[in-house]
């Protein structure tokens, strides 16, 4: 009778254990999909350079070295979009952590860095980023298990989706105007270029190709900044999903759900 007591309530653990394994996933697929970014090769410092290099050529400025361009206001920018990604993809390996049973053994280095008002960044960003940078900690020190899952899901909700509704607009109304504006540019210089009365007509030729290439270029990267845009709201979509059903998780219903969304998004981000 002892055994097969024993074994009904092993059985129940090694379930237990496993009922969060949907979660998990989808965890690391946001994980995986914030980190995507850095993969895109392009950002506000890049832009700058790009246009400080473009206007020397323009201006016809030769030298033994390239321009000086400081772009400082640019790398601030930057530094503070690196820190939205940072704490989320942390508070996403948190998660990954609890769904497994395991203690969030993270640094707290990746959560200590301030986030600075500046370009793009308001007083009131400020707050959720300090939020969920709370409740990472509180997820560390308090030792937090599988148990405090929902709990956890429950605290950081509204500023993990503040935070992802902040880079999404980051990305869309600021960072990809920046191709806009390059699109303009470089037409006019190839059109001054183009119309130059010296050129051959093989020279034209060249010249219209070299332009199509390299607006075709910016279309490109324009094309993956939106696509990367709608993952970020497909981790948003995901985390309200687990929000409202944080007292059900194990439930089937719960996981069919999370099973497709974190499909959607690995086609997203592959």
């Amino acid at each position: 009778m002892r055994t097969i007591t024993f074994t009904i309530a092993l059985i129940g653990i090694l379930t237990s254990c496993g009922s969060f394994s949907e979660i998990n996933t989808l965890a690391i697929k946001s994980s995986e999909s914030l980190k995507k970014f850095k993969t895109l090769e392009y950002n506000f410092t890049i832009n700058c350079s790009e246009t400080c290099y473009q206007r020397a050529l323009e201006d016809n400025r030769f030298a033994l070295a390239p321009p000086t361009c400081e772009c400082t206001e640019e790398k601030k920018t930057d530094k503070n979009v690196k820190r939205l990604f940072t704490v989320l993809d942390t508070y996403f390996k948190g998660l990954q952590r609890l769904s497994n049973d395991k203690l969030v053994n993270i640094s707290f280095s990746s959560i200590s860095e301030p986030l600075t008002e500046g370009d793009f960044i308001k007083e009131e960003d400020i707050k959720p980023y300090l939020n969920l940078s709370q409740s990472i900690a509180n997820m560390i020190t308090n030792k937090y298990r599988a148990k405090q899952l929902s709990l956890a899901i429950e605290k950081a909700n509204p500023d993990v989706l503040l935070l992802l509704e902040k880079i999404q607009q980051i990305i869309e109304q600021n960072l990809v105007p920046t191709l806009t504006n390059k699109r303009g540019e470089l037409q006019q210089v190839y059109l001054e270029i183009f119309s130059d009365s010296a050129n051959s007509n093989y020279d034209r030729f060249m010249i219209k190709d070299r332009y199509f290439n390299e607006l075709n270029a910016i279309s490109e990267k324009e094309s993956e900044l939106l696509k990367y845009s709608k993952s970020l709201n497909k981790i948003a979509v995901g985390h309200q999903l687990l929000y409202d059903n944080r007292n059900n998780l194990d439930k089937e219903t719960a996981k069919n759900a999370i099973v497709k969304l974190y499909s959607e998004l690995s086609e997203l981000i592959n």
